[in-house]
């Protein structure tokens, strides 16, 4: 019985939850939903946070959810320096825990320079 009880609220914590697969990747429809680039934006400040570093974020580019316990966002971002006028990407891994509101960054790391 417990299983199905979790299983049901997982449902229903995912809005438009089609197609997902719990452990899976799927990959995200619409880059420009404002959750997707605020979760992006929070991994861009909670790594300068825990960094130091400067940067500024621009968007987020790609991404992918996963159903575990909450749901876990990788995201392609993408994001420019103080004072160079490269773009940088970076894969950051977002863990969203609704129930409780709260997002934790799991990883941020570069992934390419574009100038």
């Amino acid at each position: 019985m417990s299983s199905v009880a979790a299983a049901s609220q997982s449902d229903g914590l995912i809005a438009n939850g089609e197609n997902m697969i719990c452990g899976g990747w799927t990959h995200i429809k619409d880059m420009n939903d404002p959750q997707v680039q605020e979760r992006g934006r929070f991994a861009v400040m909670e790594h300068n946070n825990q960094s130091g570093e400067h940067l500024i974020f621009s968007r987020v580019d790609d991404g992918w959810t996963q159903v575990v316990s909450g749901i876990n966002y990788r995201l392609v971002i993408r994001a420019t320096k103080e004072g160079d006028n490269g773009i940088y990407f970076y894969e950051a891994i977002v863990w969203d825990v609704p129930w409780e509101q709260s997002w934790t960054l799991i990883s941020f790391k570069p992934l390419l320079k574009h100038k």
